[in-house]
């Protein structure tokens, strides 16, 4: 059936499919959305307290990822909106009757805090302090009578306040989300992978599922990561426990990878290597039960002789002992007691007063929001005064950020208006009731739930559905028939995106691509380090070596993981120039993520299977120390190259060829293995086909293969 459908709608559909699946964590997300949504209503609706869409909003902005972030938000926003609301009275008081002043204080006010917001970690304080002298605004135009306006602050503020509560209570008693049972649950889920296969190698299973490709193996790394992080937060355990559950987190990415890697032709008949594979099962899923009771791993197995054979003849099945073997140490090691967490960063960016991008950015957002005020006041249209408020909603530094979260916005306002059309004109006219108008819209609220606690490249598209469907729905206390709402809510939204568009477009503009080249940098330089720490057999001996190489390996996996989302957004800035340059760009830095992925990979693979021979002191274990060498040197000339934009000399790729063509003479004069050519080979050619950043510019963005490898190696 899906042969029969359109290419790209295909790959759209298995995006959604990707982006909808649940994973540890989202469910339990969901439900702390929907269920103080619901108890928001029926109180707000029952009790009549006006600004029920706020409420709703401030829920889906309030609860977070786990219980300790939704704590620390939900204290800000109580603290912000009491704060805030005293602020906008003392200015209100002074400024109420001068319209120009009132506009003009106002302005300063959201351009400051718009400006703190960019300077500083607490960005969130500040932004939200930013929100409110818009919102006031519109209260300000409604009505000459200063009682009302009084009214309609105090009710807002108590809007924002008691749906903090509930949130923190729900979130704290009935679903609490407990981080480091979703790392757990996501480290369980894939030593079971890894289980599986090696219990596919050894012949007990008939098949395996494990079977990724290169950038579902850089997400699963990343999804540790972020679990890993979240885990930490408000974390009060002893130091070395954080050490050692990073620890596992790189250890379980790395074997992951390996155990991926592993053919069909890398099944095991023979009883010692059946033995040595169930045996690694076993010890996956003791690792898995230990980090499950929060005790650290050990190692009971001690392989005899005929299974010691074989880990010496299959250097992937070593490299997973190896890995498990560094982890046993760790609990033992008395190096990481009495150390203290890393000191946090400044509170402050450094170059607060040499960039001048920051009052840029500020005095953009300012302007647009202030441009929007006075356009639907100009045509007496209030009722699309969102566009003021997307404005400063989807108000990024860079124009693909910007975009990218302007699309999200829009795609969230469309969901939420044609649900709002359908619940207006189908199910109002035959509900009378509190529980009748929750029957009706819980069921949107809850798939939009779902996709909110989903990953950032759609989030927003939840939260902003209900964002819709509540301004449309909820404005009166009970079911609104008046469609003119649901229209202008998204012209407001459209018009919104549009404004900012053409401002962060046309007024110094800030692209994404200057981020992304930073972070490809940043990527090959510690691409360089890792090749640089590979492992000897002799440095395993201590496993401190290898426990840091795999946490430089998840590290490159992360960054490779950045630059992806970053490219996202670069893919949704407008190129208006006549070479087209910005796609050029694009096309040359997907090129260049995907040679990133293969080339964590090819060394990785060129590691172990070179290690065999690393130690030794014959031309075979120099040119494998020199092919080792010549890529890192490799990776951080073309990091300098990225940064200046300068193009990559041929001489280094040329000796790149040189070296894999000595090396498969040596190979074969000393017996080495097939495995050993093919990922030199592999590393080599990955490294020769990237792409200058100075291609990117052009249409050159073609790979630059070596010339002879293939001929040599293969």
């Amino acid at each position: 059936m899906t042969s029969l459908l359109p290419e790209k709608l295909i790959s759209v559909l298995r995006y959604a499919k990707d982006e909808l699946a649940p994973f540890p964590g989202r469910g339990t997300m969901a439900l702390n959305l929907i269920v103080p949504c619901a108890i928001v209503l029926l109180v707000s609706m029952g009790f009549r307290i006006p600004y029920v869409s706020l409420s709703i909003i401030v829920v889906f902005f309030v609860v977070q990822s786990n219980l300790t972030l939704t704590r620390i938000v939900g204290v800000v926003i109580f603290i912000v909106a009491i704060v805030g609301t005293g602020a906008n009275l003392l200015l209100l008081k002074y400024t109420y009757d001068y319209h120009a002043l009132r506009l003009l204080s106002a302005s300063v006010m959201v351009f400051f805090g718009i400006y703190a917001m960019r300077v500083s970690k607490l960005g969130i304080v500040f932004y939200a302090l930013s929100l409110e002298p818009l919102y006031v605004q519109s209260f300000a135009d409604m009505t000459s009578m200063s009682q009302y306006l009084l009214e309609q602050c105090f009710w807002s503020t108590f809007a924002v306040l008691y749906p903090v509560v509930v949130v923190l209570l729900v979130n704290s008693y009935l679903f609490p989300s407990n981080a480091i049972q979703y790392l757990h649950d996501e480290v369980r889920r894939q030593l079971a992978l890894i289980s599986g296969r090696l219990a596919y190698l050894a012949g007990e299973v008939d098949n395996s599922e494990i079977k990724l490709n290169p950038k579902q193996l850089a997400q699963s790394a990343a999804t540790l990561q972020k679990l890993s992080k979240f885990a930490a937060i408000g974390d009060k355990g002893p130091y070395a426990m954080k050490v050692y559950r990073q620890a596992v987190v790189a250890a379980v990415a790395h074997l992951l990878q390996i155990t991926n890697s592993l053919s069909d032709t890398d099944r095991l008949n023979c009883p010692a290597g059946q033995s040595v594979t169930r045996h690694l099962g076993l010890q996956m899923q003791a690792l898995g039960d230990s980090f499950f009771e929060g005790k650290t791993y050990s190692s009971h197995w001690a392989p005899i002789p005929d299974e010691q054979a074989i880990f010496n003849e299959h250097p992937h099945l070593l490299e997973i002992r190896r890995t498990l073997l560094a982890l046993d140490s760790i609990g033992t090691s008395p190096e990481q007691e009495g150390k203290a967490e890393s000191p946090k960063g400044a509170l402050i960016v450094p170059d607060i007063r040499t960039n001048p991008n920051y009052v840029r950015y500020a005095l953009k957002v300012t302007l647009s929001c202030i441009a929007a005020y006075i356009f639907y006041n100009a045509v007496a249209w209030p009722g699309i005064h969102t566009v003021m408020i997307t404005c400063a909603v989807i108000a990024f530094p860079t124009l693909g950020a910007t975009m990218h979260k302007g699309s999200l916005r829009i795609a969230g306002g469309v969901l939420g208006s044609i649900a709002a059309l359908v619940i207006n004109i189908f199910i109002f006219p035959h509900i009378d009731g509190i529980m009748g108008l929750l029957l009706a819209v819980m069921p949107v609220i809850a798939i939009s739930a779902w996709i909110a606690a989903g990953s950032e490249r759609i989030a927003y598209i939840g939260a902003q559905t209900v964002v819709t469907l509540s301004l449309a729905l909820f404005e009166g206390f009970g079911p609104s028939n008046n469609l003119v709402e649901i229209r202008d809510r998204i012209i407001g939204i459209l018009l919104g995106v549009l404004l900012m568009h053409f401002v962060f477009t046309y007024i110094w503009s800030e692209s994404v691509s200057g981020d992304l080249r930073r972070k490809f940098t940043s990527q090959f330089h510690k691409l360089a380090a890792l090749i640089r720490s590979s492992v000897s057999m002799k440095e395993a001996a201590t496993h401190e070596r290898q426990n840091q190489y795999l946490q430089q390996y998840l590290d490159c996996w992360s960054q490779v993981e950045e630059c992806d989302r970053l490219l996202l957004n670069l893919r949704l800035e407008r190129d208006y120039s006549e070479n087209g340059k910005n796609q050029h760009l694009v096309r040359g830095a997907e090129n260049m993520l995907a040679r990133s992925r293969d080339i964590l990979l090819a060394q990785d693979a060129f590691r172990t299977q070179a290690n065999r021979f690393a130690d030794g002191e014959g031309d075979l274990a120099k040119e494998i120390q020199t092919l080792r060498a010549q890529s890192a040197d490799f990776c951080e000339t073309y990091a300098k190259g990225i940064e200046s934009g300068e193009s990559q000399s041929s001489e280094a790729r040329q000796d790149l060829d040189v070296t894999c063509r000595n090396l498969a003479r040596l190979a074969h004069r000393q017996g080495a293995d097939q495995y050993l050519l093919s990922s030199a080979q592999h590393l080599a050619r990955s490294l020769a086909a990237l792409p200058t950043w100075a291609q990117t510019n052009d249409d050159t963005v073609e790979s630059q293969p070596l010339a002879n490898a293939s001929q040599n190696i293969s």
